[in-house]
């Protein structure tokens, strides 16, 4: 069983040791203490081989399950590894496999996560905490958004940025001051378009199923 388990049991059973965090940052930072107390070392990024970094960047973005762990890193950790306004913020070494984890936070009592231009990674462990609600909640990617619906929003942005290249070149050629369309990626959780979405990851009938699933994966490997 991964050590990794005992940390999202901690913040099952233990919630109030991550929620008197009073920001994002502070959140995190009482996440590596507790990684810290389950015998993991943090690696800096400055310490590791460019093209190792790149390798696992591409690997962690191109796969869909848990990823195989072949360096002498074992029970090691990388807190923003691709810089902080990217994903993941962890990347736990952990025996023979790589585990991937992202943090949202809230100052404010919000019922979902800010996703921004980054839709949830089906390799992903999520981790949502509400300073405002004092609740905290976990889940996997692969739990809230399946490979297909991933793939459907991704080609959706690829088409509308062809043609906004395609608009520009053809309208906007001789435009004086250099505007031109552009199109900005984002995502966002509403009821607009379904009305039994489920968008409040606190108070809705399938979050214990989903944190158990986190455990059930994470004592199975």
């Amino acid at each position: 069983m991964s050590r990794i388990y005992d940390l999202f049991y901690s913040i099952k059973y233990d919630a109030k040791n991550y929620l008197n965090a009073p920001d994002g940052k502070a959140f995190e930072e009482r996440v590596m203490r507790q990684l810290t107390e389950l015998g993991y070392n943090r690696i800096l990024t400055v310490d590791l081989d460019k093209n190792y970094l790149k390798e696992i960047k591409q690997s962690i973005l191109n796969k869909d399950e848990i990823l195989d762990n072949d360096t002498k890193f074992n029970h090691h950790y990388l807190y923003h590894p691709f810089g902080t306004q990217n994903y993941p913020d962890f990347i736990i070494c952990d025996k023979n496999i790589l585990i991937s984890i992202e943090s949202k936070f809230t100052k404010k009592s919000k019922k979902k996560p800010v996703w921004n231009s980054g839709l949830p990674r089906l390799n992903g462990l999520y981790i949502f905490g509400s300073y405002g609600k004092q609740d905290i909640t976990f889940f996997r990617g692969k739990d809230v958004i399946s490979y297909e619906e991933r793939e459907q929003f991704l080609q959706f942005f690829d088409q509308e940025k062809e043609h906004a290249t395609l608009f520009n070149t053809q309208n906007m050629s001789n435009q004086e001051f250099g505007f031109a369309a552009y199109v900005r990626t984002a995502f966002e959780q509403q009821k607009k378009y379904n009305i039994n979405a489920v968008i409040d990851f606190f108070d809705n009938e399938k979050r214990s199923s989903m944190e158990d699933a986190v455990l059930t994966y994470l004592r199975e490997i």
